[in-house]
This record gives C-alpha cells, sequence and structure tokens, in this order.
C-alpha cells in the first residue's frame, strides 16, 4: 500500500506539517511542529513514488548517519531518523534565514559579505572533512543566511574519502532512481567529480570556489548552453574573467579554489577559512564594482559642482538685470513635449522642469513636461522543443526526474520527432519500472534515430536489450560503448541494470 500524499495540518507520527519548504527528485522537505516536544523542525521525506524503493531509502538512511556524525554550528543538526505511516524520514534542525539563491538574485554581494559566508561555509566543511566527509554539493541552494548565520545543508550525497569516492557503478550514493548520474549539481563541480575519478576534500574547496565567484559577480564562471557543455568547460577551460568585479586579493583566492589540478588548489578548507577572514578585514561593505565606480566619479564629482554652481550665479544675475516690470499679455503655457529616449524605465516618468522667472507679478508661470516614455522592448520568444530538452537534462543532473519527465514530454509535445526526449523519457520510464512505456518511447526514438548520436541510439538498442531480456546482445552493447566512452554517466546506469536483468530472452511485444 502506497503511503498516502503528505498535506499541511497533518500529521506524520508525532510531527504535524505546517508546510512545504521545498522538493527535489530525492526528497520533500516540510517545516513540522514536533507535538512532544513543541519545538519546530524540518523533516525530508521521500516523494510518494520512491516512498518504497530500496536504494532510495538505503541513500536516505546514509544521509541521515552522515549528517549525524557532524556537530558544527554552521551545519544544519540532525535530530533523528524515524519511520511512520509507512514512510521513513530525518528529522532535522529548522532554520531560519534565506537561501544564499535568493540573495545573489538580487545582485552581487558586498564582498565583506561574500568573505563572510565563504569562510562560515569553510569552516563548517573543515569540520566534515576533519571527519572525513566530503559534501560533494556545495551550492548556494544548499546554504541558508540569516544575518551573520550562516547554515550548510543536505549531506544527501555527502561521501566518505579514500579509494571508494569513485564515482562509478558500485556507489552506493550515486543516482539509482534516475538517468544521467553523475554525482553533483553539474555548474558546481570540480574537474576530478565531472570526470568521475576519485574526490577528496579539494573537490568541496573547488565548488566553494564556484560559490564564491558567483556571490561575488552574480554570474557563473562555467555555464554551457547543455550539461555535456558545462561540463567540459569544467574540465578544459579557465573561468571567465572577473573584470574588476572583485578585489585583487578576493580574485586571488577565487582563483586559486579554480585551479583545474586538485593540488594546485588551498589544500585544506581551514587554509582556505583562514585567508577569508584574513581578506574580510581590508574588504569593501559594498560590491566591488560599486566601490571602483564610486572612486572613478569622485574626481569628476568636484568640476561638475563647480559648474552648476557657475550656472546658478548666472541665472540669478539674469533675473536681477531683468527684473523691472514689464506689460506683457499672459503668455499660453507651452504645451507638453515628448522625449523619447532608449532609458530602461519600466514606466512613464513626467518631470516638471520650472523655467527662469522673468515675468510680471500677474504673469503665470511657465513649465515644460518631458516624458520619458520606455524603449520598446522585444517580446520573449516562445521556448522550443529544444528549449524543453536541454531544461530536461539540467533536471536530471540536478537530480530532479520528475521535472525533467515534464520538460521531455513538454519536448515532444512541440515536435513529436524529437529523438533525443523520446530516448530520455524512455530511460526515465526503463529505471522507473513502467516497461510498456519504456518500450513505446525508445521505440519513438529508433524511429528518428539519424537525430541521436552514436552512444544515444546504442543506448537506446541497449534499453530494447534489457526490455527484451537479451542479455547477450545488452553484454555486446555494453562492450561496444565501454569502448567508446567507460566512464559515461547513462552508461554506468545500464550497466547495473543489464547485471541485475532477469536472464532468457523473451520476443518483442
Amino acid at each position: 500500500m502506497c503511503p498516502s500524499m503528505l498535506q499541511p495540518d497533518t500529521h506524520l507520527g508525532a510531527y504535524r506539517l505546517i508546510g512545504p519548504l521545498g522538493s527535489g527528485g530525492m526528497g520533500e522537505v516540510w517545516k513540522a511542529e514536533d507535538t512532544r516536544l513543541g519545538r519546530i523542525v524540518a523533516i525530508k521525506v521521500l516523494p510518494t513514488a520512491l516512498a518504497a524503493d530500496a536504494d532510495a531509502i538505503g541513500r536516505l538512511r546514509r544521509e541521515a548517519r552522515t549528517a549525524a556524525q557532524l556537530n558544527h554550528p554552521n551545519i544544519a543538526m540532525i535530530h533523528a531518523f524515524e519511520e511512520a505511516d509507512g514512510r521513513l524520514f530525518i528529522v532535522m534542525e529548522y532554520v531560519e534565514g534565506e537561501l544564499l539563491t535568493n540573495l545573489i538574485r538580487r545582485g552581487p554581494l558586498a564582498e565583506g559579505d561574500v568573505c563572510r559566508i565563504g569562510s562560515s561555509i569553510a569552516d563548517a566543511l573543515a569540520d566534515a572533512h576533519a571527519k572525513e566527509i566530503v559534501h560533494r554539493d556545495i551550492k548556494p541552494d544548499n546554504v541558508i543566511v540569516n544575518g551573520q548565520r550562516v547554515k550548510v545543508l543536505d549531506f544527501g550525497i555527502a561521501k566518505r574519502m579514500g579509494s571508494e569516492a569513485l564515482a562509478g557503478s558500485n556507489d552506493p550514493t550515486a543516482f539509482r532512481t534516475q538517468t544521467g548520474a553523475i554525482i553533483g549539481t553539474v555548474t558546481y563541480m570540480s574537474p576530478e567529480q565531472a570526470l568521475g575519478r576519485i574526490v577528496d576534500a579539494r573537490t568541496d574547496i573547488f565548488s566553494l570556489g564556484v560559490l564564491l565567484y558567483q556571490s561575488a559577480t552574480g554570474r557563473l564562471p562555467f555555464e554551457g548552453q547543455t550539461p555535456t557543455e558545462t561540463i567540459m568547460q569544467i574540465v578544459r577551460d579557465e573561468p571567465s574573467p572577473l573584470r574588476g568585479a572583485v578585489s585583487p586579493g578576493l580574485e586571488g583566492i577565487i582563483r586559486r579554489c579554480l585551479q583545474k589540478n586538485p593540488a594546485d588548489r588551498f589544500s585544506t578548507a581551514r587554509e582556505l577559512a583562514t585567508a577569508l577572514d584574513q581578506q574580510a578585514g581590508a574588504a569593501p561593505t559594498a560590491a566591488y564594482s560599486t566601490v571602483l565606480t564610486e572612486e572613478r566619479t569622485a574626481p569628476r564629482r568636484w568640476p561638475a559642482i563647480a559648474a552648476v554652481s557657475v550656472l546658478a550665479i548666472a541665472i540669478v544675475l539674469v533675473a536681477i538685470v531683468l527684473s523691472r516690470p514689464r506689460i506683457k499679455p499672459p503668455a499660453a503655457a507651452a504645451k507638453p513635449v515628448a522625449v523619447t529616449t532608449s532609458s530602461s524605465v519600466d514606466v512613464s516618468t513626467t518631470v516638471e522642469v520650472a523655467a527662469a522667472a522673468v515675468t510680471t507679478d500677474v504673469q503665470p508661470t511657465t513649465t515644460t513636461a518631458v516624458i520619458i516614455e520606455p524603449a520598446n522592448k522585444p517580446a520573449t520568444a516562445a521556448k522550443t522543443a529544444n528549449d524543453y530538452y536541454n531544461d530536461g537534462l539540467v533536471r536530471l543532473v540536478e537530480r530532479q526526474p520528475f521535472q525533467a519527465r515534464e520538460a521531455f514530454q513538454s519536448a515532444v509535445e512541440l515536435d513529436p520527432h524529437h529523438a533525443k526526449a523520446h530516448f530520455r523519457l524512455g530511460q526515465i520510464a526503463l529505471f522507473g519500472r513502467d516497461f510498456p512505456l519504456a518500450r513505446h518511447e525508445l521505440h519513438a526514438a529508433l524511429a528518428d534515430g539519424d537525430q541521436l548520436e552514436r552512444r544515444e541510439r546504442k543506448l537506446t538498442e541497449l534499453g530494447l536489450a534489457v526490455l527484451d531480456r537479451d542479455r547477450e546482445r545488452a553484454a555486446a552493447i555494453v562492450a561496444e560503448l565501454e569502448a567508446i566512452s567507460p566512464r559515461d554517466p547513462d552508461l554506468l546506469r545500464f550497466r547495473e541494470l543489464v547485471e541485475s536483468a532477469p536472464r532468457g530472452r523473451r520476443k518483442n511485444r
């Protein structure tokens, strides 16, 4: 029997649910009240679709055990791991504050704040690394800021250091409920993480470097059109230029974090925290670009003020000279003058400018209305099938299979012959054990197979071989794909499926 859907004001054991805090492919997080202790907590529970999935349950249990080993003021505390109403869930400290993601959306952070927040995260990581735990998913979505308090969340894919930290088919924290099983969030991955190699504490240092870069500039150092392109940038390219967005001191810290070779980065998170603390002492209290602008503007400000003063004196002198009364018929008010500019002002603004008063007591004052109209903004282009497909790939890498499926479905609705989207829908259905749908989607992908890359065609054929229980054919395709790319994350997941598939062949339906 499947557990019922969670709803506000219902109970999960002794916990009264208040409202959802967030959700992803591997968990829903709810604000709740512990009715026994009368305190507010956060609980992380598996989505209904995964409530009976043994691998997902195992991963949630490992997350609870890993995070429970950590006791640090900058790490959200684990209270308990419980079961109620057919569901397993983690009970965590409820952290008030705002996601760092939301702060960055409003613009680059002040450099002092970047250093302070970064130092707090590094200090938390130092504690985790001392216990040989690598977080592997440091990103703004996993950091909450509340004034001076900073909390690191979500040790869901954390891993112990050492040889077993390799992201491969035997990795117990690999994505066992979805496709595209590279571990982590692609835009914050280290090169070794993106390549599926052994990771250690310096992987978290690279990810923190990406976070620092984004916090200080408002943009990511590596961002391709697709996850694959982003990974290629991470592995191959240098970060985008900082262009004076940060001070030289902070720029040096960030660039050291983002070195391709782990040996060239800070050797420990504690060393990074110390460097950020020292930089914070000299950091400006505003975004560095703003400080530079003010400094560059200041030398030009006094000449401008002087010019305005001279103009004001001239106007006063003219008024005195012309102050003798003159008989003049009342002047008609000037008509408003419309001035269209390329300003990005969102709404029309009316500015009234008073003319110099050279009149008798009975003469009306003339005003001129200057109307600044917004520039015509181009309409936002509608999403294409390829846009939805790329959105789906990002959702897969970010461990959100349900949102990925919706994106791929939108792609095939716009383009029924979008083979790549059919292929991904077939993958998701296959690993979700919806075999009839998987067969339909994989056949639809092959029907337009000329759109597929070679590896995608082979993976499609591999999926159909698994559905047909043709282990010999499946093993041959696996060997062929291994010769092309042995660390292909899709292949690693498919190979696991082949090894666990029942023996015996049945005819295609």
